[in-house]
């Protein structure tokens, strides 16, 4: 699955630096198989709802994200409060399973956090890491076999 929770952290640096806006996060508000995973109660959301007010560029990626149901999956998480955003966002990622993939600007920001990203499994990607599986993975489908823009591969280019 390439589902992926996306921490505040992150979503600042990429306002301030187009490099990750348009190589990471963009990649969500598109027509592939790529989904941000938020929770069902909109805490998430909130967590977003500042960096919306600072940052055009976040408010435009956002109307995006919502102009398709298909780029969020919405996670359920059990009730309870969560001292920080660290803590919800770690929460979203450990709901989402097999790979609980949580990007954040920088994975020194989780140090405290690591009993519980040991205990359950949580990989902690940095946005360099994140671009480049997001473009790996991107260019296997659109250069692979039986791709719709490759000569040869048993298509018809009239």
């Amino acid at each position: 699955m390439n589902r992926y929770t996306i921490a505040p952290d992150f979503v600042e640096m990429a306002a301030e630096n187009n490099f990750y806006l348009l190589n990471v996060l963009i990649v969500f508000a598109q027509d592939n198989k790529f989904k941000l995973c938020m929770d069902n109660k909109n805490l998430a959301y909130k967590c977003y709802e500042c960096l919306v007010r600072r940052y055009d560029s976040i408010r435009f990626w956002m109307s995006l994200l919502n102009n398709s149901s298909r780029n969020v999956e919405k996670i359920e998480l059990k009730s309870g409060g969560y001292s920080d955003s660290q803590d919800l966002f770690l929460a979203i990622a450990d709901a989402v399973v097999p790979n609980k993939r949580l990007i954040t600007s920088d994975k020194s920001l989780f140090n405290g956090k690591q009993d519980f990203i040991s205990n359950h499994g949580v990989n902690i990607i940095d946005g360099d890491e994140a671009k480049d599986y997001l473009q790996s993975v991107y260019i296997n489908i659109t250069m692979g076999d039986n791709s719709p823009i490759v000569n040869g591969n048993n298509n018809k280019i009239e």
